[in-house]
């Protein structure tokens, strides 16, 4: 290769690498990443909780018939994005059926734009995996857990949140 265009060449990866790297390349990038939906048990939550220390963990449980998930969950997806530097992850966990995530959640999730770890609860006993998170709760939903980043429980949102309420839960974790 001649070295004119080697040196194009590499010009071009350069630029290329620095927008991918840039804060807005790094959100189209994102934007690339298809969404995606995972069945989980209560161990493979856990874990995905505790292998997020060192940042705080937003834990979202919703339903894409539940109308007021439906209606708090830009609100995080607002939340990712504002604290997306600031060392906060969300996750959401669906209590949809699996036969729903094709026809119902992935849809919903796509639209909503919700590019973070999506979830949806895999148990044959929802009991079991409501009280691996809190025994008092009833399994009402919206319900948000939001853990600081030694991995503690440090808030439980219960009812439709807003901005506002996520983001203070956030910023007290953030403290700790």
């Amino acid at each position: 290769m001649c070295p004119m265009r080697l040196a194009i060449f590499f010009s071009a990866c350069l630029l290329f690498l620095g927008a991918l790297l840039s804060p807005m390349g790094a959100a189209k990038a994102a934007s690339n990443v298809p969404i995606s939906v995972k069945a989980v048990s209560v161990p493979q939550i856990k874990k995905a909780i505790a292998d997020r220390k060192g940042k705080v963990v937003v834990v979202n449980f919703w339903a894409t018939w539940c109308a007021p998930c439906v209606a708090e969950f830009p609100d995080l997806v607002k939340l990712q994005s504002a604290y997306k530097d600031k060392d906060v992850v969300v996750i959401s966990i669906s209590a949809n059926d699996v036969s729903e995530i094709k026809p119902d959640v992935l849809p919903f999730l796509t639209k909503s734009k919700a590019y973070f770890d999506n979830y949806l609860i895999k148990a044959t006993d929802p009991d079991v995996f409501i009280n691996a998170f809190d025994p008092k709760w009833q399994g009402d939903i919206p319900r948000t857990f939001v853990y600081d980043k030694r991995g503690i429980l440090s808030d439980e949102l219960a009812g439709m949140q807003t901005y506002a309420s996520f983001r203070a839960a956030v910023d007290k974790a953030l403290k700790k």
